[in-house]
């Protein structure tokens, strides 16, 4: 996490763990082609994907921690900038095994590569000095300074996860998705966001099997 060491690797183990379950839980019965258990597997897989920016946290804590600058700004920039681009095929995946249209994807694919472009814009003055500044106590994701980028970053992320076979994962995704951002910002002012955001998603694969699990109650 961005506040420190420990709870950046318990954040990152607890979390692991969880969705592991649930995506055992949830293979089975995506194997059906049901579009309810394969949405909420997708979107699990992509929030384990956002936790994995644990790791690159955790190890700049340690570097912070020992009086060093954090060399792992790279890999969390690669973990970050990535994750439309995660949840585009994973959400592909998903159509392609329930049998839906395809074509549903191209406004998604569309969005996702004017991200690319942006990102290849700004690539060159991309700064991967992830230590906290003066005044903050989280860890700094300087790339998202660019308010064009984010806001492409978000829209990307809306437009795939609109994409899910499943009315219900594709809201409660969403919901996730953007209620931690506005929480996010919200706990990290005047600091940036991004570091603290990635840890408010870890609890999201849990919250959509308990919401897989309800709904399939409610269908009994």
């Amino acid at each position: 996490m961005c506040y420190s060491e420990a709870s950046s690797w318990t954040s990152l183990t607890v979390g692991t763990i969880i969705n592991l379950l649930a995506i055992a839980y949830l293979l089975p019965r995506a194997k059906t082609r049901d579009r309810l258990a394969t949405s909420a597997l997708c979107c699990i897989v992509a929030l384990q994907y956002s936790l994995f920016m644990q790791i690159p946290d955790g190890i700049a804590w340690r570097q912070i921690n020992h009086g060093g600058t954090p060399t792992s700004g790279k890999l969390a920039y690669v973990l970050n900038v990535t994750q439309p681009l995660i949840t585009l095929m994973a959400v592909g995946a998903a159509l392609i095994w329930t049998k839906d249209d395809l074509k549903k994807l191209i406004p998604a694919a569309v969005v996702c590569g004017l991200y690319v472009i942006a990102l290849a814009y700004n690539l060159k003055d991309a700064d991967f000095n992830i230590a906290p500044k003066k005044g903050c106590r989280h860890l700094m994701y300087k790339w998202w300074n660019t308010p064009f980028l984010t806001g492409l970053y978000l829209l990307s992320m809306v437009v795939v996860l609109w994409t899910l076979p499943s009315p219900l994962v594709r809201y409660l995704c969403i919901a996730i998705f953007l209620l931690s951002f506005l929480l996010s910002i919200a706990m990290a002012f005047p600091c940036g966001s991004g570091s603290l955001w990635c840890f408010l998603v870890a609890p999201g694969g849990l919250i959509i099997f308990l919401g897989y699990l309800f709904s399939r109650s409610k269908l009994k």
